[in-house]
Protein backbone atom coordinates (compact mmCIF):
# COMPACT_ATOMS: atom_id res chain seq x y z
CA UNK A 1 0.00 0.00 0.00
CA UNK A 2 2.70 2.29 0.89
CA UNK A 3 4.42 1.47 -2.29
CA UNK A 4 1.32 3.00 -4.11
CA UNK A 5 0.83 5.96 -2.07
CA UNK A 6 4.77 6.84 -2.72
CA UNK A 7 4.37 6.52 -7.01
CA UNK A 8 1.42 8.06 -6.62
CA UNK A 9 2.38 11.25 -5.16
CA UNK A 10 5.67 11.18 -6.70
CA UNK A 11 4.94 9.71 -10.28
CA UNK A 12 3.79 13.81 -11.19
CA UNK A 13 6.98 15.34 -10.42
CA UNK A 14 8.81 12.66 -12.90
CA UNK A 15 6.48 14.58 -15.78
CA UNK A 16 7.92 18.14 -14.39
CA UNK A 17 11.49 16.97 -14.90
CA UNK A 18 11.10 15.66 -18.41
CA UNK A 19 9.15 18.86 -19.10
CA UNK A 20 12.20 20.80 -17.58
CA UNK A 21 14.80 19.08 -19.87
CA UNK A 22 12.30 19.14 -22.77
CA UNK A 23 12.15 22.71 -22.68
CA UNK A 24 15.94 23.41 -21.24
CA UNK A 25 16.95 21.97 -24.71
CA UNK A 26 14.42 24.05 -26.66
CA UNK A 27 16.28 27.58 -25.22
CA UNK A 28 19.79 25.60 -26.01
CA UNK A 29 18.75 25.44 -29.90
CA UNK A 30 17.71 29.01 -29.75
CA UNK A 31 20.45 30.50 -27.82
CA UNK A 32 22.65 29.24 -30.69
CA UNK A 33 24.69 26.85 -28.40
CA UNK A 34 23.27 23.90 -30.71
CA UNK A 35 21.82 23.80 -34.21
CA UNK A 36 18.80 25.30 -34.21
CA UNK A 37 15.45 23.63 -35.19
CA UNK A 38 13.94 24.57 -38.11
CA UNK A 39 10.89 26.97 -37.47
CA UNK A 40 7.04 25.96 -38.47
CA UNK A 41 5.31 28.31 -40.21
CA UNK A 42 2.23 26.57 -39.06
CA UNK A 43 3.08 27.02 -35.36
CA UNK A 44 4.28 30.37 -35.62
CA UNK A 45 0.76 30.85 -37.11
CA UNK A 46 -1.54 29.24 -34.54
CA UNK A 47 0.73 30.82 -31.91
CA UNK A 48 0.95 34.89 -32.07
CA UNK A 49 2.10 36.84 -28.69
CA UNK A 50 -1.51 37.57 -28.14
CA UNK A 51 -2.70 33.65 -28.26
CA UNK A 52 0.32 32.98 -26.18
CA UNK A 53 0.19 35.71 -23.37
CA UNK A 54 -3.18 34.74 -23.08
CA UNK A 55 -3.24 30.85 -23.15
CA UNK A 56 -0.43 31.96 -20.81
CA UNK A 57 -2.75 33.54 -18.31
CA UNK A 58 -5.48 31.38 -18.42
CA UNK A 59 -3.16 28.29 -17.86
CA UNK A 60 -1.88 30.48 -14.56
CA UNK A 61 -5.66 30.46 -13.15
CA UNK A 62 -6.30 27.10 -14.05
CA UNK A 63 -3.22 25.76 -11.98
CA UNK A 64 -3.69 28.27 -9.00
CA UNK A 65 -7.70 26.52 -8.71
CA UNK A 66 -5.39 22.79 -8.88
CA UNK A 67 -3.13 24.00 -6.29
CA UNK A 68 -6.17 25.39 -3.94
CA UNK A 69 -7.80 21.31 -4.60
CA UNK A 70 -4.66 19.68 -3.99
CA UNK A 71 -4.15 21.92 -0.04
CA UNK A 72 -8.12 21.14 0.61
CA UNK A 73 -7.64 17.43 -0.27
CA UNK A 74 -4.71 17.28 1.94
CA UNK A 75 -5.88 19.09 4.82
CA UNK A 76 -8.39 16.50 4.59
CA UNK A 77 -6.39 13.52 3.98
CA UNK A 78 -4.62 14.84 7.57
CA UNK A 79 -7.58 14.53 9.11
CA UNK A 80 -8.17 11.57 8.11
CA UNK A 81 -5.54 9.47 8.71
CA UNK A 82 -4.80 11.26 12.25
CA UNK A 83 -8.88 9.81 13.07
CA UNK A 84 -7.32 6.36 11.59
CA UNK A 85 -4.45 6.04 13.74
CA UNK A 86 -6.32 7.07 17.20
CA UNK A 87 -9.01 4.47 16.02
CA UNK A 88 -6.12 2.22 15.33
CA UNK A 89 -4.51 3.17 18.61
CA UNK A 90 -7.32 2.19 20.34
CA UNK A 91 -7.53 -1.68 19.17
CA UNK A 92 -4.05 -2.10 20.29
CA UNK A 93 -4.89 -0.42 23.86
CA UNK A 94 -7.78 -3.22 23.43
CA UNK A 95 -6.16 -6.15 22.56
CA UNK A 96 -2.72 -5.58 23.09
CA UNK A 97 0.26 -3.94 21.41
CA UNK A 98 1.22 -7.42 20.00
CA UNK A 99 -2.05 -8.73 19.11
CA UNK A 100 -2.22 -5.67 16.79
CA UNK A 101 1.16 -5.27 15.05
CA UNK A 102 3.07 -5.87 12.22
CA UNK A 103 3.18 -9.70 13.15
CA UNK A 104 0.01 -10.53 12.16
CA UNK A 105 0.66 -9.12 8.48
CA UNK A 106 1.22 -11.83 5.87
CA UNK A 107 4.75 -12.56 5.55
CA UNK A 108 6.69 -15.02 3.05
CA UNK A 109 5.33 -18.02 4.32
CA UNK A 110 2.13 -17.22 3.89
CA UNK A 111 -0.43 -18.00 1.35
CA UNK A 112 -0.65 -16.08 -1.79
CA UNK A 113 -3.48 -13.38 -1.82
CA UNK A 114 -5.05 -11.35 -4.37
CA UNK A 115 -4.94 -7.35 -3.49
CA UNK A 116 -7.84 -5.65 -2.87
CA UNK A 117 -7.40 -3.37 -4.81
CA UNK A 118 -5.42 -1.76 -7.97
CA UNK A 119 -4.62 1.46 -9.84
CA UNK A 120 -5.63 2.17 -13.64
CA UNK A 121 -3.65 4.87 -15.23
CA UNK A 122 -5.60 6.47 -18.79
CA UNK A 123 -5.03 9.16 -20.57
CA UNK A 124 -7.51 12.19 -21.30
CA UNK A 125 -7.26 14.73 -23.54
CA UNK A 126 -7.55 18.62 -22.36
CA UNK A 127 -7.01 21.48 -24.51
CA UNK A 128 -4.45 19.58 -26.83
CA UNK A 129 -2.60 18.21 -23.67
CA UNK A 130 -1.97 14.97 -22.50
CA UNK A 131 -3.24 14.55 -18.36
CA UNK A 132 -2.99 11.36 -17.01
CA UNK A 133 -5.93 10.19 -14.88
CA UNK A 134 -5.59 7.68 -12.07
CA UNK A 135 -8.26 5.13 -10.90
CA UNK A 136 -8.63 3.25 -7.68
CA UNK A 137 -10.18 0.07 -8.24
CA UNK A 138 -11.60 -2.38 -5.49
CA UNK A 139 -11.49 -5.81 -6.83
CA UNK A 140 -14.37 -8.25 -5.25
CA UNK A 141 -12.03 -10.90 -3.53
CA UNK A 142 -13.68 -13.92 -2.01
CA UNK A 143 -12.76 -16.38 0.42
CA UNK A 144 -9.52 -16.32 1.89
CA UNK A 145 -7.80 -12.80 2.58
CA UNK A 146 -10.45 -11.20 1.37
CA UNK A 147 -10.98 -9.17 4.70
CA UNK A 148 -7.35 -7.93 6.11
CA UNK A 149 -9.03 -7.67 9.15
CA UNK A 150 -9.34 -11.59 9.63
CA UNK A 151 -5.49 -11.05 10.44
CA UNK A 152 -5.81 -9.68 13.47
CA UNK A 153 -8.65 -12.17 14.75
CA UNK A 154 -12.26 -13.28 14.20
CA UNK A 155 -13.65 -10.81 16.89
CA UNK A 156 -12.17 -7.35 16.12
CA UNK A 157 -12.75 -4.47 18.22
CA UNK A 158 -15.06 -1.82 16.64
CA UNK A 159 -12.61 0.66 16.46
CA UNK A 160 -10.36 -1.88 14.50
CA UNK A 161 -13.25 -1.55 12.13
CA UNK A 162 -13.16 2.24 12.29
CA UNK A 163 -9.48 2.35 11.26
CA UNK A 164 -10.04 0.53 8.40
CA UNK A 165 -12.47 2.49 7.09
CA UNK A 166 -10.13 5.81 7.82
CA UNK A 167 -7.81 4.19 5.82
CA UNK A 168 -9.86 3.03 3.03
CA UNK A 169 -10.85 6.66 2.59
CA UNK A 170 -7.45 7.50 2.96
CA UNK A 171 -6.54 5.78 -0.60
CA UNK A 172 -9.90 7.61 -2.18
CA UNK A 173 -7.89 10.73 -1.75
CA UNK A 174 -4.31 9.79 -2.17
CA UNK A 175 -5.70 9.04 -5.73
CA UNK A 176 -7.74 12.27 -6.13
CA UNK A 177 -4.31 14.03 -4.52
CA UNK A 178 -2.33 12.03 -7.73
CA UNK A 179 -4.37 13.05 -10.44
CA UNK A 180 -4.44 16.85 -9.41
CA UNK A 181 -0.59 16.73 -8.90
CA UNK A 182 -0.56 15.42 -12.85
CA UNK A 183 -2.41 17.96 -14.12
CA UNK A 184 -0.74 20.70 -12.55
CA UNK A 185 2.06 18.96 -13.54
CA UNK A 186 1.06 18.66 -17.53
CA UNK A 187 0.07 22.20 -17.14
CA UNK A 188 3.34 23.35 -15.94
CA UNK A 189 5.07 21.50 -18.67
CA UNK A 190 2.56 23.27 -21.45
CA UNK A 191 3.72 26.64 -19.68
CA UNK A 192 7.14 25.94 -19.79
CA UNK A 193 6.62 25.29 -23.40
CA UNK A 194 4.68 28.43 -24.39
CA UNK A 195 6.63 30.48 -22.11
CA UNK A 196 9.76 29.43 -25.06
CA UNK A 197 7.88 30.37 -27.45
CA UNK A 198 7.27 33.56 -26.31
CA UNK A 199 10.37 34.72 -25.86
CA UNK A 200 11.16 33.20 -29.31
CA UNK A 201 9.28 35.89 -30.60
CA UNK A 202 10.38 38.87 -28.86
Amino acid sequence: MYAIVYLLLLAPYLYVNLCHALIFQMETNSSGTASPAPKDSTLEHEFSTSNVNDTLDELTVTSLDIMNDIIRNKKYLEEVLKDGSLHLAKARYILGSHSVSATQLPGEDTEPFSALCSIKVEFTAENGMKVPTFTLIREMVKGKGSDPLHWFGVLVPQNLRLAQTQFRSATDIIVDIACLQARLAVIGCEYLKLKAISKQEE
